[in-house]
């Protein structure tokens, strides 16, 4: 086993204490103090000085890496819309509303029964991607594979308990299809962890297919051609079933292609040290992820329990729609995730402050351009689901407005996850979430999806512009837009 990595993550007490501060030299072996310009008798040379090809080389990975999982997300997406539009057509907007509940739903059940496997696998396998650790990989990946099985159905049988509880003024057919579209959770669990896996390597593109494409396509194909079939006379209850047939396929997908990553350390095994550490990372990270599928999908619970499944339904359809403005940001997030941990861990803060300003000139123009395409188009775009959606026009316009701004932040989760931050994370996610949760529960009875649309939408800039401080004033880091307001002081060189 190669080893242990000169620049392992400090433990947050350690580094928080140390932010800005010069390290003693017995932190590092020689070549490495010399590489990033810690050694005191070396020159003052820091990594700016470096030829351009270097920050090129950076630039291109995250073009090459951003294009690939653009051109996946974007037919995601697409394929995404077509399949909510397909499901709104063969479905009565009750029944439609119902389905939307349960994917919403869904997604909550799943980001928590991954219990953070998803980051810690981008975060650890991506250092011992650079360190040549195969062993490494083999355990974080048997770690993340029995956890989310294991955890994953635990949670999914108590979620449907809790649908019984909470619904209960919903018939028995469409409590019974929200529970069939819940118990996917564990496939999905797994799916985001093996996904996951591949961010950590690098195959965003491959990583962006098994967890965004492969459901909608799915979808459409048993839905769509169930319905062809039968005359377009489709079921809630099929429709539900087809879900779960969906994350079946995807987890499969999700280990077979993951599979040749670990074809010649099938037998290692997971030590108690290292299981107390990742547990210990994952903790922080699976209440942050939570929170965060929370505000994108409980105001649509949220809509479903106060108002009724139709309105959740015409909610979802605004939602949908503006989420395609993200994909761009998602997409960068893809290839900046596992970059981000290596130029930090490594030390090379003036290379992840170069790559951060390129990346976000990238995103932040896609989001604002998608934004605004999808403003003055969004009442067509509406129509395609049915008559009845095109209510949802107004909501739609405020959560455009509110991607956009998440687009202009730039990676400001992964930013704190992946620099080891999670613990600060989880706690001003925590003060978003809750906000957002209270505005929701003050407005939808009052405002219906309006409502809902601006719960979400501050719950978002909330979170975003809270990171951001953070980040500024303890790492000395902008990665948003703001950042091209200041000059590059990577172009400066120490003399």
């Amino acid at each position: 086993m190669p080893p242990p990595s000169p620049f392992k993550i400090l433990p947050e007490s350690s580094k928080d204490s140390n932010v800005g501060k010069k390290l003693p030299d017995r932190h590092f072996s020689p070549d490495i103090q010399q590489k990033a310009c810690f050694h005191k008798n070396n020159c003052q040379a820091n990594s700016s000085d470096k030829p351009p090809e270097v920050h090129q080389g950076f630039h291109r990975q995250i073009l090459q890496g951003t294009a690939g999982a653009f051109a996946v997300r974007a037919l995601a997406a697409a394929a995404s819309l077509l399949m909510n539009v397909l499901l709104a057509r063969v479905l009565s907007v009750s029944d439609y509303g119902v389905i939307a509940l349960g994917l919403s739903w869904l997604n909550i059940v799943a980001t928590l029964a991954c219990f953070g496997t998803d980051t810690v696998s981008v975060r650890y396998i991506a250092e011992a991607k650079s360190r040549g650790d195969d062993s490494q990989i083999a355990a974080v990946m048997r770690w993340g594979q029995n956890l989310t099985m294991i955890f994953g159905t635990a949670v999914g049988v108590a979620s449907c308990g809790l649908l019984y509880t909470i619904f209960s003024n919903y018939r028995e057919n469409q409590l019974f299809a929200l529970c069939s579209i819940v118990m996917a959770a564990p496939l999905l669990a797994f799916t985001l962890n093996r996904a996951n896996v591949l961010r950590g390597v690098k195959k965003v593109v491959s990583a962006a297919t098994v967890e965004m494409l492969l459901k909608p396509l799915g979808i459409i194909l048993l839905v769509g051609g169930g319905s062809l079939i039968s005359g377009w006379s489709t079921s809630m209850i099929s429709v539900a079933f087809s879900i779960f047939l969906v994350h079946m396929t995807m987890a499969w997908v999700g280990r077979s292609v993951t599979h040749n990553l670990v074809a010649h350390h099938s037998g290692i095994s997971v030590t108690s040290a290292q299981r107390q550490e990742w547990f210990q990372v994952a903790k922080s990270i699976v209440f942050m992820n939570v929170l965060g599928v929370l505000i994108g999908n409980m105001d649509t619970v949220f809509v479903g329990y106060f108002v009724d499944a139709g309105s959740a339904g015409i909610y979802r359809a605004s939602a949908q729609l503006a989420s395609l403005v993200s994909f761009g940001l998602g997409a960068s997030n893809g290839i900046m995730a596992p970059l981000i941990a290596e130029l930090y861990s490594n030390g090379k803060h003036a290379d992840l402050r170069k790559t951060l300003r390129f990346s976000v000139a990238l995103v932040g123009s896609v989001g604002v351009v998608s934004a605004l395409t999808m403003g003055i188009w969004g009442e067509f775009a509406l129509k395609l689901f049915g008559p009845e959606y095109q209510t949802g026009y107004y909501s739609l316009l405020i959560l455009l407005t509110a991607q956009a701004i998440n687009a202009l932040c730039g990676p400001t989760g992964f930013m704190m996850s992946m620099t080891g931050h999670q613990v600060q994370a989880a706690r001003l996610f925590t003060m978003s979430a809750l906000i957002s949760a209270l505005l929701n529960i003050l407005l939808i009875p009052s405002y219906g999806i309006l409502g809902a649309a601006a719960a979400n939408a501050i719950g978002i800039v909330l979170w975003n512009l809270s990171i951001l401080v953070f980040l500024k004033h303890r790492l000395k880091i902008d990665p948003s837009v703001l950042v091209w307001l200041s000059p590059d002081t990577t172009k400066t060189k120490t003399t």
